[in-house]
């Protein structure tokens, strides 16, 4: 397989910032939409080492002639942008994923207080869908940072205005990491999260992030002179989260930590060596530290204030 000489020389030119490519025929359709952190070396990979390529990626870059690009703020907004060109252009080399299964969609629900959540069912009742996202685990990574921004909820509460348990709800743990606006709580009405959720559509859908940033900070202002500051608060984070998209964009920034391994046999061993205990230890139902005054043999040393039983048979 020969590339195109036009075709190779477009290369150089390519800037090296995030954003999407667009590959096209010969009759100037496109073909493939793709996405890149690095937009020339991702474009420069196509053309290197053909061989190597898996079979559907040869056939595509027999057909194409030309390239396009558009440049991102951010690896994020490039991700956004590569789920609206799919959708509108609907390039053939883009129809389904290598496993066969559909793209992933991010579903807003048609609720009160809508939920937001991840979905590859696009028959899905009472929601609307937005995507299609050729990746999942991008899309994952992207909505970790949507809701640091946006504060929806994701949880399947049946929420209603009108409900009077509202008042005496505790929130979970996402409002307090500000990841959620709490409208299990009368911390949010449904005009203010309705307009979250808004906000979150035009930056999902695409929408010109001048635009946006210019109806966020009329938001701001108007909930500051009407005296609701917590309100005027939440978006002035929203601006922020997405001022800051140029410098924190990576999706990487925003990937999930491994959760920690713990070898629950190397701890209680060093348990019994640190408090100098014959035998290995059983089980501890309590542990706590304690400082007891005028006794500095025994100060800052932990103390078993439960039960330690003996292991039966060697085992823990």
């Amino acid at each position: 397989m020969i590339i195109p000489e036009p075709l190779l020389a477009k290369i150089p030119s390519v800037p090296d910032d995030p954003g999407c490519y667009l590959w096209k025929d010969a009759e100037g359709r496109v073909i493939y939409v793709g996405k890149a952190k690095h937009l020339r070396r991702r474009v420069a990979s196509y053309v290197q080492r053909l061989d190597e390529h898996q079979p559907r990626t040869r056939r595509m870059l027999a057909d194409a002639v030309d390239l396009e690009w558009l440049v991102a703020g951010s690896e994020i907004e490039a991700l956004l942008t590569e789920s609206m060109l799919i959708k509108e252009l609907q390039p053939r080399y883009n129809v389904l994923l290598k496993d066969g299964k559909d793209y992933p969609l991010l579903a807003i629900t048609r609720e009160e207080f809508p939920r937001v959540f991840l979905t590859r069912d696009r028959n899905l009742a009472g929601a609307d869908l937005l995507g299609p996202f050729p990746s999942a685990g991008d899309l994952q990574r992207a909505t970790h940072f949507l809701q640091r921004a946006f504060r929806f909820r994701t949880c399947d509460l049946d929420l209603r205005e009108d409900d009077p348990a509202r008042r005496s709800f505790a929130p979970c743990l996402n409002w307090h990491i500000k990841r959620c606006s709490a409208p299990c709580t009368t911390r949010i009405g449904a005009a203010e999260y309705g307009e979250d959720i808004r906000a979150l559509r035009a930056f999902v859908s695409g929408r010109g992030r001048g635009d946006l940033l210019d109806g966020l900070r009329a938001r701001m202002r108007a909930a500051a002179g009407d005296l609701r500051f917590e309100d005027a608060a939440r978006v002035r984070d929203q601006i922020q989260a997405i001022e800051r998209l140029s410098e924190r964009g990576r999706l990487a920034d925003y990937r999930e930590p491994a959760a920690p391994v713990i070898d629950i046999g190397a701890g209680m061993v060093a348990l019994q060596q640190h408090l100098a205990l014959v035998g290995r230890v059983g089980v501890v139902a309590q542990y706590a530290r304690v400082v007891i005054l005028g006794a500095p043999e025994v100060a800052n040393r932990p103390v078993v204030v439960g039960r330690l039983l003996q292991p039966v048979g060697g085992q823990i």
